[in-house]
């Protein structure tokens, strides 16, 4: 393919997979990604995605057209394949096709719309949209980092999120990507927010997003280990991660919070409920609320 020509990638995956795939292109270099096909009836109205009707469920991303394509479509591969293991994946079609710059660089935006998740509405940056009584609006676009509001395990977090949040708690989200929860809990009124990330991609996007939505001086994003070299308490923890991550976390993670302080886990596969629902109550954790979407489950818990 010729210079200036960018390669169109098609991952076919089931609606609740989509945003975790659109993750693993980005982190890939994607130039720009588009999520296909509708969720269920009840995320009809509030999905980002409008294709057309005949469009399959997926993800659609765009690379250039140059000698790293090959590589890159191979550790697509892998990560895919990665993830299978870890979350029970389900097996997915990938198709290529050469584009032109010009018909996607714009084009993908008309795709989306914004989605509402309770009191939170993410809107993209190109839309107008005022809130209405009740609302905190976010301006996020799609396909920077992990959490544009599509996926269930972002959703849940944000509806147990504003239930837990109390004026001025002082928050950590832990492996922010693109700052969504992070940028929500100070919207919604909390006093402080830290969001940490390993990847630094998604700590610049996370921090480009901060302050896109006004509110640097409310939210630090900082690159790092889950609870390395944390200062003081928390009221309430954010943890939309995996099932592995959550036991890894749960046991050191009581030090971190002040009496009575609150844990939103979310990003948990149905299989692994058990274990780690078990894992938290060792710890002292008590379920407050649990949510079920489709094949993931979230806890808000409370310290005992």
């Amino acid at each position: 393919m010729a210079g200036g020509r960018w390669a169109e990638v098609t991952v076919k995956v089931a609606p609740e997979w989509t945003e975790l795939v659109a993750a693993a292109l980005h982190a890939l270099g994607a130039g720009g990604t588009v999520i296909l096909g509708r969720t269920d009836e009840e995320e009809k109205t509030a999905a980002w995605a409008k294709p057309p009707e005949e469009e399959p469920s997926g993800v659609r991303a765009y690379f250039p057209a140059d000698d790293l394509l090959g590589e890159r479509l191979a550790l697509l591969r892998a990560r895919l394949a990665e993830a299978r293991n870890e979350v029970e994946l389900p097996p997915v079609e990938i198709t290529l096709r050469p584009v032109e710059t010009t018909a996607w660089e714009e084009a993908w935006k008309e795709y989306y719309r914004p989605v509402k998740i309770g009191r939170v509405v993410v809107v993209p940056s190109w839309l107008d949209r005022s809130p209405e009584e009740g609302e905190v609006i976010i301006r996020l676009d799609p396909g920077l980092a992990f959490g544009a509001g599509t996926h269930p395990t972002t959703q849940q977090s944000l509806l147990l999120l504003a239930e837990a949040l109390r004026p001025g708690d002082r928050v950590l989200d832990l492996g922010t990507g693109s700052g969504i929860l992070a940028i929500a809990a100070a919207a919604l009124g909390a006093g402080k927010v830290l969001g940490r990330d390993l990847d630094p991609v998604a700590v610049e996007v996370a921090r480009a997003n901060v302050v896109a939505n006004g509110l640097a001086e409310l939210v630090r994003i900082e690159e790092g280990d889950l609870l390395t070299d944390l200062e003081g308490d928390f009221d309430l923890v954010l943890a939309n991660l995996t099932a592995g991550l959550h036991l890894e976390l749960l046991p050191v993670l009581p030090a971190h919070l002040v009496p009575g302080g609150r844990v939103v886990l979310a990003g948990i596969i149905t299989g692994r409920r058990e274990e780690v629902a078990a894992a938290a109550a060792a710890v002292g954790f008590t379920a407050a609320k649990e949510i079920t979407a489709g094949e993931w489950v979230a806890f808000l818990l409370a310290r005992r």
